[in-house]
């Protein structure tokens, strides 16, 4: 890709626009929900990623509740439909091929293991379930299985386990169970402090880029879970402030089989590929019996955090015309003008100088 030598800075293009340098380092908290990117190239937070997967028919079943990827592997938690009431918890590689199926260490008598958390440095896989339990699940790097007879239940949760995440950073897990607090639950997953919080969540992962929570949430909880249509929505919760950052968006991606039956939130996780952070979320549906080929309608979506998930490699081509010009400058501080995340180039949520000077340093180093 051809581009011209950056003969402008972007402090003079903010002079000419008449935008202060005070206005910029004051920053704009973005609060208003983020729809899907229409921009060349490049994409931003809440855009969709890749294609939904039914893991309702990989799994065979109606029950899916929770996802969480660590080891290279996507680990899915399912109850068998609410007809066997086998509970298993699947492992898929990458590409969603079966790898092993396991039995799910729970007392959990009917819907089993929910959303999960890994501590990977510890080869440790944890997921939740009802009456406080933190089932952990030892992983064998040698033979890339589970180690059944070296895993168990530990912790005392006040209530059901639903949404879970570990956080590296104060070295804790956070979970949820509905419109109740977020619990604050020890290495040990025993429950020590409480926040109160009233979206109603059912998965939750840790956003490591910004250092915060993102809970999968209903867009209404009133609404009855068969009323039809979707009722998911990604919020993100700071543990710091214990309080939404007001950054959420509507999660109302097609499912696999382009029907329209209801959705409510599942598990989820966060996970971070290169310079991309990408939320993993479940959502959970009824059986579409009128469709021609039924299909269960439990899906994971995969929707962008942060970072560059475009593929492209060059968000500064802000017109995507292939050429690095003026008009990407401006295009930029368009952008951040109108308060748009797109020009958050940082990643921390916070429209500020740093990011006009990350973007000069990407147009200075060029596109591929």
């Amino acid at each position: 890709m051809n581009r011209i030598a950056s003969a402008v800075s972007v402090l003079s293009i903010l002079a000419v626009s008449g935008t202060a340098l005070g206005q910029m380092t004051d920053g704009v908290v973005m609060s208003e929900e983020a729809a899907p990117s229409e921009r060349a190239g490049w994409l931003a937070l809440g855009d969709a990623l890749f294609t939904p997967v039914d893991v309702g028919v990989l799994t065979g079943d109606t029950g899916t509740l929770g996802v969480e990827f660590a080891f290279g592997y996507y680990w899915v938690t399912h109850n068998g439909g609410f007809t066997t009431g086998t509970q298993e918890l699947m492992q898929f590689d990458s590409d969603w091929n079966l790898v092993e199926t396991y039995l799910q260490i729970t007392n959990s008598p009917s819907w089993g293991q929910r959303d999960g958390a890994s501590i990977e440095s510890e080869n440790r896989l944890f997921f939740g379930a009802e009456a406080g339990e933190l089932c952990e699940y030892v992983f064998d790097p040698g033979t890339q299985r589970l180690d059944l007879a070296a895993s168990g239940i530990i912790g005392g949760g006040a209530g059901t386990v639903r949404a879970l995440a570990w956080d590296p950073n104060a070295e804790l897990f956070y979970t949820k169970n509905f419109g109740n607090a977020i619990e604050y639950l020890d290495r040990d997953g025993f429950l020590f402090d409480l926040a109160v919080e009233p979206a109603s969540a059912y998965g939750a992962g840790f956003d490591p880029v910004n250092g915060t929570i993102w809970f999968n949430a209903y867009i209404d909880p009133s609404l009855p879970a068969t009323t039809g249509g979707f009722n998911t929505r990604l919020v993100e919760w700071d543990p710091t402030t214990r309080a939404l950052t007001g950054r959420e968006f509507d999660t109302e991606g097609s499912s696999p089989s382009a029907t329209t039956v209801y959705h409510i939130p599942g598990g989820m996780d966060i996970h971070t590929e290169g310079d991309c952070t990408y939320a993993i979320a479940m959502n959970q549906g009824g059986e579409d019996t009128g469709a021609a080929d039924p299909t269960n309608l439990d899906f994971v979506s995969f929707w962008e955090i942060a970072g560059d998930c475009g593929g492209g490699g060059c968000r500064a081509d802000i017109d995507g015309d292939g050429v690095l010009t003026i008009f990407d400058f401006l295009g930029f501080q368009n952008l951040f003008d109108a308060g748009d995340l797109g020009a958050d180039f940082d990643g921390d949520g916070v429209l500020t100088i740093f990011d006009f000077l990350t973007f000069q340093n990407e147009f200075d180093a060029g596109c591929p």
